[in-house]
């Protein structure tokens, strides 16, 4: 009976193992690096709250400011959306950098931008009257 059957299959084995091991190494590495190299940064804002007293009642008014590329999506949340916050207010393809979400009443908001690199600005607000 010939033995040699079974050592080489095991060394071919090895041989594939070892060359598919460093060839994802490899990619693993470089596409690492391509993919921090590709991640967008965060969008910056400026959000400011201001209250609207000109209907007899109070109102909250927010204006944002995006610093990114349009077009932009908003949407405002009662709570954050891992606490299941339902979404209160929300648009797209707003093409103005500056622009408003008014009517709201006093409360605690969660608002979420995003641009058209698919960058993001999140935060929570809370409108006092």
């Amino acid at each position: 009976m010939n033995n040699n059957k079974p050592v080489t299959m095991r060394m071919n084995i090895v041989r594939y193992f070892f060359l598919i091991t460093l060839f994802v190494s490899s990619f693993i590495r470089t596409g690492t690096q391509i993919l921090a190299q590709d991640q967008p940064m965060n969008l910056e804002a400026d959000v400011e709250i201001s209250v609207d007293t000109d209907k007899g009642t109070e109102s909250g008014i927010l204006t944002i400011d995006c610093f990114g590329t349009g077009p932009y999506l908003y949407m405002l949340y009662d709570k954050p959306p891992w606490e299941n916050g339902r979404i209160i207010a929300e648009d797209e393809d707003i093409d103005d950098s500056r622009f408003e979400i008014k009517d709201l009443p006093s409360g605690e908001y969660y608002l979420m931008l995003q641009d058209a690199d698919k960058r993001i600005f999140a935060t929570s607000i809370r409108i006092d009257f």
